[in-house]
């Protein structure tokens, strides 16, 4: 699954990623601690201030990328394409996460509808034809031959915030967290619970440093990190109700 990073690190940002499991009774009490010093995302249009978030993740007969997270290995990848339901698929990226130990580095890149569309039938094919990014070129070739394929689709909703001093500090708050088969009717309701439906899970994303806020947020509420993976947590509740196989 060689979708050579020298070629795509120009499009890669690294950052520290911390995740806890939180219960959603002590939400309001976080969440006003958080907008002493951040601000919610541009991205909100729910009255909760959060917003709808689909992640579409692919895999191979394998299932490599699971494998890998459940051995803990310190260097691996996932690819997904990610969109907002709420804007009728404006706004897909075709994403690939790269762990190298505790720092994490992501490839995005824009996805019109139709070539979205087309990833997810399997018929990129015909796309790459009319592909001039050398770079979505590659990755697109780099998932025919490695033999991935649409498996997971996972919803949940999200708050999301950024700092008001440094916009490179972003916290993010996902609750209702559902699974489901891959379906090509982007729109059906996922209905497998991912986590269990009293947790939410907060997430710190940071370049190379912790503001000091968040040390004090992590202290106050007593957070425990976690390693925790939505992808894997799927693909494990996934197994309990239904097929695993990859068609």
């Amino acid at each position: 699954m060689d979708f050579s990073l020298n070629a795509l690190v120009a499009m890669n940002f690294t950052r520290i990623e911390y995740k806890y499991f939180i219960n959603k009774k002590i939400r309001p009490y976080i969440l006003n601690d958080l907008l002493q010093f951040m601000h919610f995302d541009r991205h909100e249009n729910l009255p909760d201030h959060s917003y709808k978030v689909a992640s579409i993740y692919f895999e191979n007969h394998g299932l490599t990328s699971y494998q890998e997270k459940l051995e803990g290995q310190p260097y691996r990848k996932k690819t997904r394409i990610r969109f907002y339901p709420q804007s009728n698929f404006a706004g897909a990226n075709l994403e690939i996460k790269y762990k190298n130990i505790e720092q994490g580095f992501k490839t995005k890149i824009n996805l019109s509808e139709s070539l979205m569309t087309d990833l997810l039938n399997g018929s990129g094919n015909e796309s790459l034809k009319t592909i001039e990014n050398p770079v979505l070129r590659r990755v697109i070739v780099g998932l025919k031959t490695s033999g991935l394929k649409p498996f997971v689709k996972i919803d949940y909703n999200r708050i999301a915030f950024y700092s008001k001093t440094d916009t490179n500090v972003r916290v993010t708050l996902d609750s209702d967290v559902k699974c489901s088969r891959f379906s090509r009717h982007l729109t059906a309701h996922t209905h497998i619970p991912v986590i269990p439906s009293e947790m939410e899970i907060l997430e710190i994303k940071s370049g190379r440093y912790f503001p000091y806020f968040l040390c004090y947020l992590i202290k106050k509420y007593s957070l425990k990190k976690s390693a925790i993976s939505k992808y894997a947590y799927a693909v494990q509740n996934l197994g309990l109700n239904s097929s695993m196989s990859i068609v």
